[in-house]
């Protein structure tokens, strides 16, 4: 997979070391494009022109499976970037952390498209779709596992999750926590869980769903199987 990371270069140089931290972090998953950009020795391009700039990074951009942008610090090259991926079909994951006199950008936390495209990542990833063999239930969830410290760390980014899920007119369970479990190296580990009310099932088959073409057919097969038992209109 192809990574494009975008970050403040010209203006956010004091983060140059958390956007080298989250490059590292991109690298397990693909190659990152643009990994110069994070280096905290890199103070931007002075043997090319902006034009060359522009053409050469728009080339990668085209070639990227996925942009992860940087927006706590604001950035007109960031913007640009992530308007030009969505323009592109791209899917787009912002990071940002909340730091105090820093509020991020209304135009990105608006996006619906951007919410919803991030959501369905995560879904996708670390999402299942069940059903019960005794009731016939069927189960949308998501589970994370983190360390048990981060307990609370963890509730908070569900909270965020169901937030987002809210604006969609999405509704889902109560936060759950449970299966605690001892690593090797003596820390022990939690599992945070939220799942999707069986009302909202259709929405969230028409705003989010999944990438996966298994669980995203398990979806159509369990909202087919609670519409004929109510007797509501079927999904095509």
């Amino acid at each position: 997979m192809k990574i494009y990371f975008s970050s403040a270069v010209r203006a956010g140089r004091q983060d140059a070391k958390i956007y080298a931290e989250v490059a590292k972090l991109l690298k397990k998953y693909g190659e990152v494009l643009t990994e110069r950009n994070a280096d905290p020795n890199f103070f931007g391009e002075t043997s090319i022109t902006d034009e060359e700039i522009f053409e050469r990074d728009m080339a990668w951009l085209n070639s990227a499976d996925v942009l992860v942008a940087e927006v706590t610090t604001p950035s007109l090259g960031v913007g640009y970037e992530i308007a030009a991926a969505l323009n592109l079909g791209k899917p787009v994951l912002c990071l940002y952390r909340d730091i105090p006199g820093k509020k991020l950008s209304g135009i990105i936390n608006g996006d619906k498209k951007l919410k919803r495209a991030y959501l369905k990542g995560i879904f996708t990833t670390e999402g299942c779709i069940t059903k019960e063999k005794r009731s016939g239930r069927w189960r949308i969830r998501l589970i994370q596992y983190t360390n048990r410290k981060l307990k609370d760390n963890g509730k908070e980014y569900m909270e965020q999750i169901k937030e987002m899920l809210e604006e969609s007119n999405i509704s889902s369970s109560p936060i759950r926590f449970s299966k605690i479990n001892k690593r090797k190296d003596g820390t022990t580990s939690i599992s945070i869980e939220l799942a999707i009310e069986k009302k909202s099932f259709k929405n969230f088959y028409k705003c989010i769903g999944f990438n996966n073409i298994n669980k995203q057919n398990r979806l159509i097969e369990a909202i087919r199987d609670i519409q004929s038992r109510t007797g509501a209109g079927v999904v095509k």
